[in-house]
């Protein structure tokens, strides 16, 4: 399932079972990914917020106790560009 655009799907596993803690690692995890092109760098950032977002969303909807763990990386997406026009 893509948890960034089918939040409903998310929603109904969230729901069906019976969750202590959500281990998000669905995140695009390439920062060089991200800066090959406006299209690699515009799907980063919309995968990487919107699967978030539709998480935490689920854990409110259905049981705030819900933990989330989220791994993602460390590069600072953009980062070379700006550092170039420096």
């Amino acid at each position: 399932m893509d948890i960034a655009n089918d939040y409903t799907s998310l929603l109904e596993v969230v729901t069906a079972f019976n969750l202590d803690c959500i281990v998000h690692l669905a995140a695009q995890r390439s920062a060089p990914y991200s800066m090959m092109s406006v299209e690699a760098g515009n799907y980063t950032l919309s995968n990487n917020v919107l699967s978030s977002s539709n998480i935490l969303n689920a854990i409110k909807q259905h049981n705030r106790s819900i933990k989330l763990v989220n791994l993602g990386s460390i590069g600072v997406y953009g980062i070379e560009y700006i550092v170039q026009q420096i």
